[in-house]
């Protein structure tokens, strides 16, 4: 069987316990404040997904497909390219 611990001890475990705890909140009261986030504002439109290059290519490659579905007088040239 466990004996109940001294009144003295209980009394003088809560002090301690008690200054700790009022010591860490001092401490966390000195703390330098967290940083705040401040996300970039969203664009009222959305940025280009491709560049001046890549439309150029996407563009000539239509472009050539269609020139030779045109020349072979054949809608099934045009491919997956033109819908």
């Amino acid at each position: 069987m466990i004996a109940a611990p001294r009144p003295g001890r209980l009394a003088r475990w809560r002090r301690g316990s008690l200054a700790l705890a009022a010591g860490a909140l001092v401490l966390a009261g000195c703390a330098t404040p967290l940083p705040t986030l401040a996300p970039d504002p969203v664009p009222a439109v959305p940025p280009p997904t491709l560049t001046t290059e890549q439309v150029r290519a996407v563009l000539d490659d239509v472009a050539a497909t269609l020139d030779a579905a045109d020349a072979a007088l054949d809608v099934d040239a045009l491919g997956p390219r033109v819908t």
